[in-house]
């Protein structure tokens, strides 16, 4: 989970996807349902990004996500995202 300004953006390994949404001014509520972006898939559409671990803001729109090492017996297509840093931009937030 990252926090920047009101910002939050949470990762989900399972689903490979990341929800985005923004806290209210006061308390701990959130200003609607956010969105929920998949990252991208491969020529398949098959789950690309197998283990995605961290997420963090590196910019007003800009994400930097991690990956993990691809585990054994994941798929071999997991093996080309893993270990990595990938940057994405968040469309509504540019």
């Amino acid at each position: 989970m990252a926090v920047r300004d009101r910002q939050v953006a949470i990762v989900s390994q399972l689903t490979s996807a990341i929800w985005v949404g923004q806290f209210q001014e006061s308390g701990w509520d959130f200003v609607d349902d956010g969105r929920v972006y998949v990252f991208p898939k491969s020529k398949k559409d098959y789950i690309a990004y197998c283990n995605i671990e961290g997420v963090d803001w590196s910019d007003a729109g800009e994400l930097v996500v991690v990956s993990n090492r691809r585990k054994r017996g994941q798929n071999r297509r997991c093996q080309k995202t893993d270990q990595s840093i990938h940057i994405f931009k968040v469309p509504e937030i540019i």
